[in-house]
């Protein structure tokens, strides 16, 4: 997501779809509330919110108490594809930035590479900017649009509001000052999108890293966050799976925490039962995925795994929820050296037998600037390709290859 710069180590559409296919959207969208309002007859999971919209930009602002229970659809089925290995991972910016038709056509641009897993941001300070109030429009046109292209969805849940910021907070993503807030915004984001769906959770973004949880990360109070959110989340959707937040490639230094330390914290602090499976986001550039240097973040995952093993849970998966490399700017790479990195980070991960799926940070570049931040992109910010996206697609399309038990839901 943004704030990358503190890291030791993103002309006419590709895929225009024609206006056919946008015709077809909306009809998917009402196939899909018919089906789930005949099936409304119970099934075990807590009740959503009313069902969504994403045939409207109006605002959808309602007040309510957090929680509060509606007639409880039957569960929807899972959009998880056992084997898929390969997708996208974008930040809030699909919420606070792109204009609605750039975000239908970006998802249209993730679903042509045949992706199937895309991790979508969801901003609570964006959702429920006062205590009970929320607002869903950004948020649902993102995660409803990616599942009816058929994306699983994979929920990266941060991002305190102001009436629930860290006192110590001045700049970045702000840590909550109260973990029991963001439990109780776990179940509102659980009861709307789980019977659609969405059965992948990550608690926040990097709370290892100063932006994401400033004033500085706090492995107590992040695995306090953890084991309140997670059970929330099992109370309505016991097979969901939980992960921590993607842990960024930040060193032991000053206020930053290596995600070894961090993650070995969290099993000392008793948060291991709390996890379904272990997200990390191993980015390696300026240099090659398999570079010899000791502190090379992408084959650190192997340690993490290690320290899995020593606290009982080898059986769990590691997910790369994040990895990328960014064509312009300081620390950045070429555009062919992203397109040849992009496959050796895939083809080291496929080969590793405790690794979830690997999602690529971003599809579409964020701007045109010199900022790292503009450019991990596999396409630039007017759509036309790098020579990434035609290695990204390659790569989807040999996915085939990787045995169905690898990659499989948790």
């Amino acid at each position: 997501m943004a704030g990358r710069s503190g890291r030791a180590g993103r002309g006419r559409p590709l895929c225009e779809t024609g206006d056919s296919l946008r015709t077809l959207r909306p009809l998917a969208l009402l196939v899909l509330i018919v089906l789930l309002a005949a099936c409304a007859d119970g099934g075990g999971r807590a009740a959503p919110p009313a069902r969504p919209s994403t045939t409207t930009t109006t605002s959808t602002t309602t007040s309510s108490t957090a929680g509060a229970a509606a007639p409880a659809p039957a569960p929807a089925r899972r959009f998880t594809v056992t084997g898929s290995r390969a997708g996208f991972a974008h930040g809030y910016e699909l919420v606070r930035r792109e204009s609605p038709a750039d975000v239908e056509a970006d998802l249209d641009l993730m679903a042509s590479t045949g992706a199937r897993w895309l991790r979508a941001g969801i901003s609570w300070a964006e959702v429920e900017p006062a205590s009970g109030v929320y607002d869903w429009t950004g948020t649902d046109r993102v995660v409803l649009g990616a599942l009816t292209r058929g994306l699983s969805v994979v929920a990266v849940v941060g991002s305190a509001p102001t009436w629930d910021s860290h006192p110590g907070c001045r700049a970045g993503e702000c840590a909550p000052n109260d973990p029991a807030p963001y439990a109780d915004f776990m179940r509102v984001v659980v009861q709307r999108y789980a019977p659609l769906g969405v059965h992948h959770w990550e608690i926040w973004n990097e709370p290892n890293h100063v932006p994401f949880w400033a004033p500085r990360p706090d492995p107590v109070a992040y695995t306090d966050l953890l084991r309140r959110a997670s059970s929330a989340i099992h109370e309505l959707d016991p097979s969901a799976t939980v992960m921590n937040g993607g842990l960024s490639p930040a060193p032991d230094q000053g206020a930053e925490i290596s995600p070894l330390t961090f993650l070995r914290r969290i099993y000392e602090l008793g948060g291991g039962p709390s996890l379904d499976a272990v997200a990390d986001h191993p980015y390696q550039y300026p240099n090659r995925p398999t570079s010899p240097e000791p502190t090379n973040a992408f084959l650190q995952t192997a340690r993490l795994h290690d320290l899995m093993i020593e606290h009982g849970d080898g059986a769990k998966r590691i997910w790369g929820t994040e990895v990328g490399a960014p064509t312009r700017g300081p620390r950045s790479v070429s555009e062919k050296d992203q397109a040849v990195w992009l496959r050796e980070y895939y083809d080291v991960w496929n080969g590793w037998a405790f690794t979830g799926p690997l999602l690529w940070y971003t599809a579409r570049d964020k701007g045109n600037g010199s900022d790292i931040e503009d450019s991990y992109g596999l396409v630039h910010h007017d759509r036309s390709p790098k020579p990434g996206f035609a290695a990204f697609v390659t790569m989807v399309a040999d996915s085939s290859l990787v045995p169905n038990g690898v990659g499989s839901r948790r």
